[in-house]
Formats: C-alpha cells, structure tokens, sequence
C-alpha cells in the first residue's frame, strides 16, 4: 500500500480544542508528482462523509479526533 502525505493546514483551534483545518490544499504538487484539483474530494464527501476517519499519519490506532463537518471550498 502506497501513502502520500498532503499539505495540512490550521485555520483555526478553539478553547474547546475543536481544530478547523484543510485536510488537503488545492493545486500543490507533492513529492510523486500528484496535484490535488477542486472537485477531487466532492463526491467522496457526499456519498461517504460521515465514514471518513481522521489518523495521525495513517495510523489507525491514532485517532487525534472525531470529525463534526466536513466540506470542499475554492481552496481545499
């Protein structure tokens, strides 16, 4: 199985420890050559979003959250 890392990006932490973040940034190339385009996650999202888990480096015995929303806008 092949892993690629992506461009994770803080926006915001709140007092409660709720993290808002882009899991991948729009138009990156990363170290295979790859570049995420808009759209990619959309389909995804809508028919499996809520089955969408989030690990620390793949790891699934290293659950850092729970995720409340899930969306794609213009930038990731």
């Amino acid at each position: 199985m092949l892993y690629k890392g992506g461009n994770t990006e803080i926006v915001d932490v709140d007092e409660k420890g709720t993290v808002v973040f882009y899991a991948s940034v729009f138009g990156n190339k990363d170290s295979y050559g790859d570049i995420v385009m808009p759209g990619a996650f959309s389909k995804t999202i809508a028919e499996n979003g809520k089955n969408i888990k989030h690990y620390k480096n793949h790891d699934g015995r290293q659950m850092p959250g729970v995720i409340v929303e899930l969306e794609e806008d213009a930038k990731g």
